[in-house]
């Protein structure tokens, strides 16, 4: 697909990953296309920020959606065919076309760049949905039905994905007055999976992330559905939302399980989520027309 407009690499492994984002870092492309999820994506841009020189112009970026979870594309209505993707890179550069590109800021999750965290119960119920290895929206849905039929009923199910976090949260320097919470959720992109919008003020302010400190049960989140899904977030009696440029949690209970877009991590030091880079991501063509 690429023809002499590009050079594939595929690396096996975090290793190899490593070595050729440095190459790439040491002769920079215009564009790189990633290949995968979100977690792939994260990857590969964390590498990239550490590895990149001060003061050289960071290169786009082409989501070439092919994961388990494509949140960023889908957010930011960048999902298009992978080849078709590849396809219209090809051209615009035999062209010699500019390519429209869409500005996103990052966010800064400890030593990690991503676009969507999440601890407490959202974190737990994303440890249940890797557990058996097998992934995928009917997944995710079945297993969302059946925290709905469990948390009435206090089932073991219910207890193990309905722990809350519970420690100390300081926003832009302001403590937040609860100890415990169902979840924290920050992001830059408004999805988190299947269309459910539940970061609704990404949008708002390119030099903020959006972040809720959200104290209804799952079971809450579940009934708040509809809001979510037409964009509107959770009411604030279930949520309290906030606009972010630094955030510090410090959890009672270390090690903390979190997620970074899709992918599941435990620290035990106090983690702080700020600002990151903003990204160019390139627009399909077919989208730009």
């Amino acid at each position: 697909t690429l023809g002499g407009a590009g050079v594939l690499h595929a690396p096996h492994g975090l290793d190899a990953l490593e070595t050729t984002v440095r190459a790439l870092a040491d002769d920079p492309p215009d564009v790189i296309g990633v290949h995968g999820g979100d977690g792939t994506l994260h990857k590969v841009l964390t590498l990239l920020i550490e590895s990149w020189p001060a003061g050289r112009a960071f290169p786009a970026i082409a989501i070439l959606p092919g994961g388990t979870m494509n949140v960023v594309s889908s957010s930011l209505r960048l999902r298009a065919d992978p080849a078709e993707i590849l396809r219209g890179l090809r051209i615009a550069r035999e062209r010699g076309e500019a390519l429209v590109t869409v500005p996103r800021a990052c966010m800064k999750i400890g030593a990690r760049y991503g676009f969507v965290f999440a601890n407490g119960a959202i974190a737990h119920f994303l440890e249940h949905y890797y557990a058996s290895g097998a992934y995928g929206p009917t997944k995710a849905v079945w297993l969302a039905a059946r925290l709905l039929v469990s948390t009435p009923l206090q089932g073991p199910y219910a207890r193990a994905v309905n722990r809350p976090f519970r420690g100390r949260v300081v926003v832009d320097g302001l403590e937040l007055p609860w100890r415990q919470i169902t979840s924290l959720s920050a992001a830059t992109v408004r999805e988190v999976g299947l269309g459910y919008k539940l970061n609704h003020r990404a949008d708002e302010d390119p030099t903020r992330f959006a972040m809720l400190a959200i104290h209804t049960s799952p079971f809450g989140m579940v009934l708040g559905s509809p809001s979510v899904f037409e964009g509107r977030g959770l009411s604030p009696s279930l949520a309290s939302s906030y606009l972010a440029r630094e955030v510090l949690i410090e959890p009672d209970e270390p090690p903390m399980p979190f997620t970074v877009d899709g992918d599941i991590y435990r620290e035990a030091a106090p983690l702080r989520l700020s600002m990151g880079p903003t990204i160019a991501f390139v627009r399909p063509r077919a989208l730009s027309v």
